[in-house]
């Protein structure tokens, strides 16, 4: 995102300098003014931005019998978080870590999305605004081997700005 204001440099107002504070982490370039001293020019552009917080997930995955004779086990609603985006896509790095997981499939917002591998990343659609509730709903695909117990919880979640 681009802004450009124009100002008369003769005319030093407060709103200038407010608006600088406000925003944060922003280029900003000055452009010269003519003889007159009019139309001096200041941009700035604003980086993408999305990160979660809140974010919660079981401390431990129940794996039973029955989900081993199945191959897999539904997670429900296991992780929530809040995120904030000004960004309409996000990546979402996604981490596998237990031995007894071959695969994944989450379901995000009414999407779904695969994690074949130890590491992937996906891309997800976001909403331009501030603590969003999310939740992610899992589909774990058991390794052939796997036993009932209980384990630590399997996955990892980051969330990263899709830079256009």
């Amino acid at each position: 995102m681009k802004t450009t204001l124009q100002r008369n440099t003769r005319h030093h107002t407060p709103l200038l300098a407010t608006l600088f504070t406000a925003v944060t982490l922003a280029t900003v370039s000055i452009g010269h003014a003519n003889a007159a001293g009019v139309g001096q020019q200041v941009s700035f552009a604003i980086p993408p931005i999305a990160y979660a917080t809140g974010t919660q997930h079981p401390g431990a995955l129940t794996i039973g019998a029955q989900h081993v004779a199945q191959g897999y086990i539904d997670v429900a609603d296991a992780t929530s978080m809040l995120v904030s985006a000004n960004v309409d896509e996000y990546l979402l790095t996604v981490k596998l870590d237990n031995p007894l997981i071959a695969r994944a499939a989450l379901r995000i917002g009414g999407s779904d999305y695969a994690v074949d591998s130890k590491l992937a990343v996906l891309v997800v659609a976001a909403q331009r605004a501030r603590d969003i509730p999310v939740s992610v709903a899992y589909r774990l695909y058991l390794k052939p081997g796997a036993r009932a117990g209980v384990y630590p919880w399997p996955l990892a979640l980051a969330i990263a700005p899709r830079a256009i």
